[in-house]
């Protein structure tokens, strides 16, 4: 799915820690026809905007140093609206209570993740022709694959990457290394009862999991995240035993996509 080039002048930022977020953005909107400068935290989103006319943010709304609310309170405070980005949430659910803070904070809309390529092209249009960000609920989740391999090879064809593997296979190559240093920081942090540093690294491993296809241990790693955030540690003790399978499962699976996704680019 292509945009047409006169929505491509778009001048788009990309506001996203985690790195295997940032490469999906950054390919999805760049298969879509546009570029996007990607930054880290919501400190270098603002330092963006100060420098450069942008005419669309995507903010993940968590974030070190400075998550995206208090980013987005920042640059609404400093530049009206018709001087400043429209600033979308890039949100892992669509609770009620966490969009009320994302609109409370200024922005103008929200994409859930994972993202769909057709609801980010839907949000570009409507932006480049005037007509402003109508966020819609996000479509009902397809059924569950029977496999954690096909859950991830689904993943693949619901970013029309069935033609072009070679993304995703490099994608999965990010996403590994991450999720072991996510997955030992998350231990590290139980151990050491600091919730502040579990809930952002079961953050992290929910994000980069549902952005390949990994639902089942993203949404684990949401039900520590959640724990972690009203200051307990509990949980991952007592889902620990699960969340090392569901890790191992993972690591397998993704190994093994990664083998059948190889042989088909070797394929003449």
């Amino acid at each position: 799915m292509k945009s047409s080039g006169q929505t491509s002048f778009l001048k788009i930022l990309v506001a996203e820690d985690n790195d295997v977020n940032q490469q999906l953005m950054r390919h999805v909107l760049k298969r879509l026809g546009y570029e996007a400068e990607v930054v880290s935290n919501g400190l270098e989103a603002i330092n963006a905007v100060e420098r450069t006319r942008f005419d669309v943010l995507f903010m993940d709304v968590q974030m070190p140093q400075m998550d995206g609310l208090e980013a987005t309170r920042r640059i609404v405070g400093r530049w009206n609206k018709s001087n400043r980005p429209e600033i979308i949430a890039l949100t892992a659910g669509a609770k009620e209570e966490s969009m009320d803070k994302c609109f409370e904070a200024g922005m103008d809309g929200y994409l859930t993740k994972p993202v769909r390529p057709d609801q980010l092209q839907e949000i570009l249009l409507r932006i480049s022709t005037g007509a402003g960000v109508e966020t819609e609920p996000a479509p009902p989740d397809p059924p569950m694959p029977a496999t954690l391999e096909e859950s991830i090879l689904e993943r693949l064809r619901q970013l029309g990457l069935e033609n072009n593997p070679a993304f995703f296979v490099e994608l999965l190559e990010t996403y590994i290394p991450a999720m072991d240093t996510h997955a030992a920081m998350l231990f590290q942090a139980y151990t050491e009862k600091n919730a502040k540093k579990l809930h952002y690294a079961a953050h992290s491993l929910k994000g980069s999991s549902l952005n390949i296809g990994a639902t089942s241990f993203g949404s684990l790693c949401e039900t520590i995240e959640n724990d972690a955030k009203s200051g307990s540690v509990g949980t991952l003790g007592l889902v620990r035993d699960q969340f090392e399978r569901e890790l191992e499962s993972l690591r397998r699976a993704v190994a093994g996509v990664q083998q059948r996704l190889k042989k088909d680019l070797n394929r003449p």
